[in-house]
Order: C-alpha cells, then sequence, then structure tokens
C-alpha cells in the first residue's frame, strides 16, 4: 500500500514472513494480503498511478519551457556586496513563480545549495519522478 524502507515499494508483491505481517505491517495500513481480489484491485490502481505520473511528468516538462522562457525574479534584500540576510527558500521561489502567472507546489522546487547570494541560480523542479532544471534571478530589492 506504500513504500517501506529495505522492505518493498508501493504496487510490489512479496513474500514476508507471518509475524511481521500480522504485527507490524497490516496494523499500520502498511501492506494487505495478496488475495486474488487484492493483486486485482492493485493492477488497476497501478495502471491508474502510471497515467497520474505520465500526466505529471508531462506539466513538469511544460511548466519548465514555460519558465525557460520567461525570466523569474526573486526580489530580497542584500548588503552592498551582494549577499543576502538570509537564505531565499522554495516557498519564496514558488510565490515568485505564481506571480508570473504559473501554477506550482513549493514541494516540487528542490534547492540544491542555499541560495545566499544575488544573481542568476538553477533550481530544479521534481514531481512525480520528472525533473527539469529551471534558472531564475535573485534581484536586490
Amino acid at each position: 500500500m506504500k513504500d517501506v524502507p529495505r522492505i518493498g515499494r508501493k504496487f510490489e508483491v512479496k513474500d514476508m514472513p507471518d509475524g511481521y505481517v500480522l504485527n507490524f505491517l497490516l496494523p499500520r495500513k502498511l501492506a494487505v494480503r495478496a488475495t486474488p481480489d487484492a493483486i486485482a484491485r492493485l493492477e488497476k490502481e497501478q495502471k491508474h498511478a502510471d497515467s497520474n505520473l505520465e500526466a505529471t511528468r508531462e506539466a513538469v516538462k511544460k511548466l519548465a519551457e514555460e519558465l525557460k522562457a520567461n525570466t523569474i525574479t526573486v526580489t530580497v534584500e542584500a548588503n552592498d556586496k551582494g549577499g543576502l540576510f538570509r537564505a531565499v527558500h522554495a516557498k519564496e521561489i514558488a510565490e515568485a513563480i505564481r506571480n508570473a502567472g504559473h501554477t506550482v507546489d513549493e514541494e516540487s522546487i528542490v534547492i540544491e545549495t542555499p541560495i545566499k547570494s544575488l544573481g542568476e541560480h538553477t533550481i530544479v523542479l521534481a514531481k512525480g519522478g520528472a525533473e527539469a532544471s529551471v534558472g531564475i534571478i535573485i534581484a536586490h530589492s
């Protein structure tokens, strides 16, 4: 039902010891017994999830192309040398992207290194297994 570290991923059918299943996985609703009905339901859910995943990937690619065509600028306070008083976070970048007329949630914005200086930086949009690099500009307010 859900990803379980070192055990298995969602939509996998695995053979597990009965004690572990009865005492850990089932009470926490992390898995269900592999009955024929449950397997059929699982396959149906996986097909639905795969189609949603493909739609999400296409949306991320489309958004990245649109953002590459437009310049996204985030204005922040900075000192005379171009150093920021605080790092720029995904929430501020998501707000700047929304102000430019695009929809994005801050969970899909990945900042590899903290942004602490003015200038052009690269962020990653990641959602549903799709990733796209996008350039943003951090400007002095």
